[in-house]
């Protein structure tokens, strides 16, 4: 039930998270439990899975676009997060604003998707941009499952429609780094003033985005700069992940 696999996560330092289309294969009841590291009920699945030590992820889950029928985010997620950054006594505050495909209803049996809201991704990313900017923080970096693709730096597909939405509808947004998913395509460009990523899918590659921040203006200085570099073979595994693995 992909428990080893938040263990991993947790190893690694993954702080934040948000949803794709394969986080309602089983309902996002059980993608809870998992995240939260609770015990299935007795009998739900097998003696192997009842007996695992469950953990639970550190991540934050953020999801802007998603609502169940009363207009709210299930279980107690959040549309965005801030996490502050220091350097001395200086800090900024970044944030990051969780968004998944609206294509879900084509994508998961209707019995894990009919109580939710799929809100248009373009328009939920403005509004959380004055939300943010609003409080201050000018530092925006979108977490997406939607798809995006790039050649010779310039990126397309929905992505790039997305951002160009955002920009139509708010000029003076300060979406700074839109991370791509969901297609499994190398992506590295700029829309706007906005660097979108991808790295391939399942590890093949790694996003190493880097950007200046400026504590005067709560902002990054400039566009990120980022880097998808192939996993290379050779790479010393981690001895806690490979305890988990070879579990």
């Amino acid at each position: 039930q992909d428990e080893p696999t938040i263990k991993v996560l947790n190893k690694m330092n993954f702080e934040i998270g948000t949803l794709g289309n394969h986080e309602f294969d089983e309902g996002l009841g059980e993608f809870n439990r998992i995240m939260t590291g609770q015990a299935p009920l007795p009998g739900e699945f097998n003696q192997i899975t009842e007996d695992y030590t469950h953990e639970a992820s550190t991540q934050d889950i953020v999801i802007a676009n998603m609502t169940d029928k009363n207009g709210n985010i299930p279980y107690g997620w959040e549309p965005y997060t801030i996490k502050t950054v220091k350097d001395g006594d200086k800090e900024v505050k970044v944030g990051f604003i969780g968004i998944v495909t609206t294509e879900i209803p084509n994508l998961v049996l209707k019995q894990h998707y009919q109580d939710y809201n799929f809100l248009d991704e373009a328009e939920t990313i403005a509004k959380y941009d004055k939300i943010l900017q609003d409080q201050g923080v000018n530092a925006i970096v979108v977490l997406a499952h939607v798809p995006a693709v790039s050649t010779n730096q310039v990126v397309s597909g929905e992505a790039a429609d997305i951002m160009d939405k955002v920009n139509t509808a708010r000029p003076d947004n300060s979406v700074d780094a839109f991370f791509a998913g969901h297609n499994h395509q190398y992506t590295n460009g700029v829309v706007g003033k906005t660097r979108i990523v991808q790295s391939t899918s399942q590890g093949k590659a790694f996003i190493n985005l880097k950007a200046e921040l400026d504590p005067e203006t709560n902002d990054f200085v400039a566009v990120p700069d980022a880097e998808v570099t192939p996993v290379q073979a050779g790479v010393t595994e981690d001895p806690e992940v490979k305890a988990i693995i070879d579990d």
